[in-house]
């Protein structure tokens, strides 16, 4: 993928065209901050599947990626494989959780919010 590409794809995807400092920005983050292009357009993808429609919105998430040590493509799809894979369920004690009701039904004075915290706690059990 070249610059001009690039270019293209946020003006589709932000629906407008990119105004001359944010030309400049993104060229800066190729030729100054030595983001690939590539990246550069990952990023642009999850700003537009977040629904921030913002240069800078993706510049963040470019800050953060190289913060985590994520310098290319590759690395950013092992990053989200490694995610979703830690989204495991968790588990909890029954009686972990009749403790939690307990403690919910004796400390909690408002009747409606203790009813809501043991519903939560009871949609665990199940």
């Amino acid at each position: 993928m070249e610059l001009k590409e690039l270019i293209n794809n946020f003006e589709a995807n932000f629906g407008r065209m990119l105004s001359p400092f944010e030309l400049e920005d993104i060229q800066k983050l190729v030729k100054e901050d030595s983001y690939s292009v590539e990246l550069i357009n990952e990023a642009l993808k999850i700003s537009v599947r977040n629904g921030k429609l913002f240069l800078n919105y993706v510049v963040g998430i470019l800050v953060r990626m190289k913060s985590q040590g994520i310098t290319n493509v590759e690395q950013l799809r092992v990053a989200e494989q490694l995610k979703q894979g830690s989204s495991k369920p968790v588990e909890v004690d029954n009686d972990f959780l009749e403790m939690l009701i307990a403690a919910a039904e004796l400390w909690d004075d408002d009747e409606e919010s203790r009813e809501y915290q043991i519903s939560l706690y009871r949609e665990f059990q199940k």
